[in-house]
């Protein structure tokens, strides 16, 4: 196996591990959006008006 086969699995792991994490200890509708937004390869997808709010409440410490 080459360099970027290694680099494209561990990658690939560490977002599986994330995800985990997040379903596990994350609001739902946030670690659904991070999950479609990572995993999701299937094409580019925008985060709901709810999900916005929830994350940028999160960040202002609301």
């Amino acid at each position: 196996p080459s360099e970027e086969m290694g680099r494209l699995l561990t990658q690939q792991l560490f977002d599986l591990c994330c995800a985990a994490q997040l379903l596990q200890h994350a609001s739902p509708q946030i670690a659904d959006a991070w999950c479609h937004l990572t995993l999701d390869h299937r094409g580019e997808s925008l985060l709901s008006a709810e999900v916005c709010e929830l994350l940028l409440n999160r960040a202002i410490g609301g």
